[in-house]
């Protein structure tokens, strides 16, 4: 994670590093990206970066965690929206990433998250039974009439689900569908979930 000093920074400049740093990421392999260049676009000094982050690994995580997070709350919300129906929620994400502007910042978080440098997207963040993600979480199932043993296994949907959209989206990405293609392939997963294989 980043160092105090970069939480202590104005948020209109520290807003505007993240985006060069998602802009960076989503562009290039982290392999392939220099620290160089980060401080040419963000027009801080080499000093001050590594003031920020002990190291260019370090603001690669730091950006796949922050997104990730904001990901899986605009899962969640979409799903509450549609609480009743909790396929029909993640239908309803699906629909609205593959409508964004490919040179938003939500789209470029996204393919970050799905290149394959990215094993801090599969990190599951400790969760205690009282914590209001994982309270809301068991209302959704509840309301459902999803039946799980245990906090264990809710928390283990819970991140099931989370991989079950970002591999909906690396899909849509990797193979250029448009958005009835995604719904579709969506709803084959949806159906063998609810249904099962006969």
């Amino acid at each position: 994670m980043p160092k105090q000093t970069f939480f202590n920074l104005p948020e209109e400049k520290r807003l505007m590093i993240e985006e060069v740093l998602l802009d960076i990421f989503c562009d290039q392999h982290i392999s392939q990206v220099k620290v160089a260049r980060i401080v040419e676009e963000t027009k801080i000094s080499r000093a001050a970066f590594y003031k920020y982050f002990s190291t260019l690994e370090d603001a690669h995580t730091y950006m796949s965690s922050k997104i990730s997070g904001l990901i899986h709350q605009d899962v969640l919300t979409y799903i509450e929206c549609n609480k009743h129906d909790f396929f029909r929620g993640i239908s309803q994400f699906l629909v609205y990433c593959s409508e964004l502007p490919h040179d938003s910042s939500h789209w470029k978080g996204i393919k970050l998250l799905i290149k394959g440098e990215n094993t801090e997207l599969y990190q599951r963040m400790p969760l205690s039974a009282d914590s209001p993600l994982a309270i809301k979480w068991r209302n959704l199932l509840q309301l459902n009439a999803f039946k799980m043993k245990d906090e264990a296994e809710a928390i283990s949907f819970l991140y099931f689900i989370r991989d079950l959209v970002i591999d909906s989206l690396a899909s849509f990405i990797a193979n250029d569908w448009g958005t009835g293609e995604l719904l579709n392939d969506f709803s084959y997963k949806a159906n063998w979930l609810l249904k099962g294989i006969k």
